[in-house]
């Protein structure tokens, strides 16, 4: 075969032939996660080395994963030190995108003080946590003109004015063993849904989340095999008080393990362990499994953080 030949099969090859994903290893071999991630294309990973990243803004790509070497959110912790969201996932379209074993905090911003998607229609975080973000709209996680899955995420101690957890302004988000324990919020203490959005929570654990109801909506979302329980606002009410006792639902305590040290797997005897009596129907409820015999939880009617005051969260904006 000519030089010439073979130049051109291997061009041809090069067209039809996909390119091989790469992993991009953070810092070891890009110094930070922002620079991972802008010489990632699509199919790529960004590999990220345990450890604590104090990052203001990170701009997510669309088409790429970007996990922790160990998949444990533990092992990867990113604080945007109180000066906007954690990640900003701007503009990715339906690029296929994922996110995975990850903690973000400390994210402060108008909207989505942990994470703000905007027009996202294909991305996944999956065992990850948001924990102790804050913004006006979305403490943990806002949507705008974006659909997104969330699978094995921890949701804790995130505060808003509108959807201490999560609020969509246009859009929606399916929740798989999902556990929302101690977010705070006035329209939503948990969840904000506005009319229109699309929200799905299946074996979902919402617990001790303080302000308003903790599922604001107007109209009821499709839940399944989820536990509402001790949350002062309000758990089976409104548009959601016909939810209760079907589809696998129920209002009973979750038995975690330890609250008091952030250990959200469940005790033996847990009703939201897989198959139990009170769901035979239902898979494990909640973000972490059956891990412990352990102490009870907080009774009925009681949370473990304080309401928020309304106005002090406010005046971190205006």
């Amino acid at each position: 075969m000519s030089s010439r030949a073979l130049i051109t099969t291997i061009s041809v090859l090069s067209f039809i032939l996909p390119a091989l994903s790469a992993t991009i290893h953070v810092p070891s071999e890009i110094p930070t996660i922002q620079a991972g991630i802008m010489v990632a294309q699509p199919g790529d990973t960004v590999l990220i080395a345990c450890g604590l990243y104090g990052n203001s803004r990170i701009n997510m790509e669309g088409g790429i994963t970007l996990r922790s070497e160990n998949g444990d959110p533990g092992c990867v912790i990113i604080d945007a030190w109180n000066q906007g969201s954690a990640l900003i996932c701007y503009d990715l379209g339906d690029e296929p995108t994922r996110v995975e074993g990850i903690t973000f905090c400390q994210g402060v911003a108008y909207d989505g003080g942990g994470i703000s998607i905007w027009n996202c229609q294909d991305i996944v975080f999956s065992n990850c946590i948001f924990k102790e973000n804050e913004a006006l709209s979305g403490g943990g996680v806002c949507l705008s003109s974006a659909q997104a899955r969330f699978e094995n995420c921890l949701f804790w101690n995130n505060a808003a004015d509108t959807g201490g957890a999560v609020t969509a302004l246009g859009g929606g988000a399916d929740f798989i063993n999902c556990s929302f324990f101690g977010n705070s919020g006035n329209l939503g203490a948990a969840i904000r849904i506005n009319e229109g959005d699309d929200f799905h929570l299946e074996n979902c654990i919402l617990m001790a989340n303080t302000g308003g109801h903790v599922i604001q909506c107007e109209t009821a979302p499709d839940l399944a095999c989820c536990d509402l329980f001790a949350n002062p606002g309000g758990n089976w009410v409104g548009p959601m008080e016909e939810l209760n006792g079907v589809n696998g639902n129920i209002g009973l305590d979750p038995l975690f393990c330890y609250l008091e040290s952030g250990d959200f797997t469940l005790q033996e005897n847990s009703p939201c362990r897989p198959f139990s009596p009170p769901n035979p129907d239902c898979g494990m409820i909640g973000a972490w499994p059956v891990a412990c015999m352990g102490p009870t939880s907080v009774p009925e009617n009681s949370a473990s953080s304080e309401a928020t005051h309304w106005g002090d969260l406010k005046r971190r904006f205006y």
